[in-house]
């Protein structure tokens, strides 16, 4: 305080303001030295230009900063989403080893069908693979015939599965990728063209589409 009134008192006008990470943090009429190095400091011409410089630049500071969030907010959630996607996709190929113990049961039991009389719980079989004895699972309300062609048509949905899922998998980590890059992009952004090209560009791959379907069905209602 006294630093002011002694700069007011001998008119010694030294308008500034002090920024904290950009943001507008305190002006004056006189330089304010007592902070030192601790802001950075801006200069201005006169008071009336120094007031109104601080008091845009903080309007324009909030401004980005609710746009910022609202696009970390929107990119996060589709973050999450990939990863639970990925996750699933990691899990589906994972189980593909097991996928062979289905058609192994398929071929060892059409090899032997004519051993099956019907109405077995289960089997055991010579597999002729490694000379091991295996044994199989049936349904004993099905017929031989039919728990063969079960074993192979859960084996085929299990490998399409897994083929899509490697599909999938591929993309969504190429997705994942690009988002991530957006997100580290949006916290380091400074200036509005950025965002606002980032917001385009989010639209355009359908990314901001969903939060503004929403918000006309909630304006609708």
């Amino acid at each position: 305080l006294s630093e002011f009134m002694d700069g007011i008192l001998n008119e010694e006008f030294s308008p500034c303001i002090l920024y904290e990470n950009k943001l507008p943090k305190y002006f004056s009429s006189v330089n304010l030295l007592r902070y030192g190095d601790y802001y950075k400091k801006e200069m201005i011409a006169s008071p009336s230009e120094m007031t109104e410089r601080f008091y845009k630049r903080l309007h324009f500071e909030r401004k980005m900063s609710i746009k910022t969030q609202a696009l970390t907010k929107t990119v996060i959630n589709f973050i999450e989403k990939l990863e639970k996607k990925i996750q699933i996709h990691e899990d589906t190929i994972l189980n593909a080893p097991a996928l062979e113990d289905l058609r192994l049961c398929g071929e060892l039991l059409t090899a032997n069908i004519h051993l099956l009389k019907g109405g077995e719980e289960e089997v055991t079989l010579l597999n002729y693979y490694d000379g091991t004895d295996k044994k199989i699972k049936l349904n004993p309300m099905y017929s031989p015939s039919v728990n063969i062609q079960k074993y192979y048509k859960e084996y085929r949905r299990g490998k399409t599965a897994v083929e899509e899922a490697q599909k999938q998998l591929a993309e969504a980590k190429n997705e994942l990728e690009f988002l991530k890059s957006e997100l580290a992009f949006i916290r380091n952004v400074s200036d509005k063209k950025d965002i606002d090209a980032i917001t385009e560009e989010l639209k355009k791959e359908g990314y901001i589409k969903e939060i503004k379907s929403q918000r006309k069905k909630k304006q609708q209602g």
